[in-house]
């Protein structure tokens, strides 16, 4: 390993060490408070929730971009890369760029190039990357307490039909998800199609569309579908907020909420995952005028079903009559 690399690794060490110092001083006062009012079980239940909403976004983040670096591994080398982040803490610069497309499995590798196992490289990357989504959700884990203790109220919404409980300790939880979800595969997919353009792999041309070969344009396909799948999901929750609405003279859903945006948000979603669909087929991605026409018409889509119709049925049929 690189003189660089080790330094990183004893600098990464302590800084994790000494933050758990921190924290393990912190859970041993708390637990010492709770112990002595009779409440220990209450610092275990909170612990075991924070800890298991923590691998709950670690391990399949962990794996959904582990997978994808190793997949841009097979058409890019990161070597040089890496060698450029570790320079930082040398200064010492490194020629030939961050990336270096991998032709017939051999690339040349340019001087300050990463030389240490690439595997453990990547995992590392993988694990911070984790590491960022899991905090996030760990500090968030108020809402798995609400689920977890959930109740049934005995009043039932008239849209709907769900028990009251159900929006006040379910959905929020879910949303919660999707908007990890959502924002996982929105980051996945824009470093790797970046990646791919950057290097040169993906090329797009404005006569005869997108070019890349087979397997990087799969690839990058995938994750876009993923991204649109957690769309769709997101459009369907978006039903529940309707409850919420304040779009009319009260508070509430009113009649363009119920009449219109309802079915709009159900069109959304059949309307998103079909998209999803799309990608997947290579003449869609490969074909310019495919590839226009399917994302313009999700377009027109959104724009009437989401924006356009529910303002004009607002204005000019529920405003004039709605007090």
């Amino acid at each position: 390993m690189p003189f660089q690399a080790k330094a990183i690794v004893v600098v990464a060490a302590g800084l994790a060490l000494l933050v758990g110092a921190f924290m393990l001083a912190d859970w041993a006062a708390e637990y010492l408070w709770l112990e002595t009012l009779g409440y220990a079980s209450v610092f275990w239940s909170i612990r075991s929730m924070k800890l298991g909403f923590f691998l709950f976004a670690f391990v399949p983040v962990f794996f959904y971009v582990w997978i994808n670096l190793r997949l841009v591994s097979r058409r890019l080398d990161f070597r040089p890369l890496l060698g450029a982040l570790l320079s930082l803490f040398s200064r010492r610069a490194t020629p030939g760029g961050p990336f270096a497309a991998v032709r017939d499995g051999r690339t040349a590798q340019p001087t300050g190039a990463f030389t240490g196992d690439l595997r453990y490289a990547l995992a590392t990357l993988s694990t911070i990357a984790a590491f960022a989504f899991g905090a996030v959700l760990y500090n968030h884990w108020e809402r798995l307490l609400l689920f977890r203790f959930s109740q049934q109220f005995g009043t039932s919404d008239p849209i709907f039909g769900h028990d009251i409980g159900f929006y006040v300790f379910v959905v929020p939880l879910l949303e919660l998800i999707q908007d990890a979800v959502l924002a996982a595969t929105l980051i996945g997919t824009a470093a790797v199609v970046a990646a791919y353009m950057y290097a040169g792999v993906i090329r797009f041309h404005w006569r005869d569309g997108i070019e890349a070969p087979a397997d990087a344009l799969r690839h990058a396909a995938a994750n876009v579908a993923l991204f649109l799948v957690a769309l769709a999901w997101g459009f369907h929750l978006d039903r529940f907020g309707l409850l919420l609405s304040e779009r009319g003279a009260v508070f509430g859903a009113g009649y363009t909420d119920v009449v219109v945006m309802r079915p709009a948000l159900w069109v959304m979603v059949g309307a998103t995952l079909a998209l999803a669909l799309a990608v997947l087929v290579p003449p869609v991605l490969r074909k310019l005028g495919m590839s226009l026409v399917t994302v313009g018409g999700y377009v027109v889509i959104l724009v009437v079903g989401i924006f356009a119709t529910p303002w004009l049925v607002q204005v000019f049929e529920v405003e004039p009559n709605e007090l």
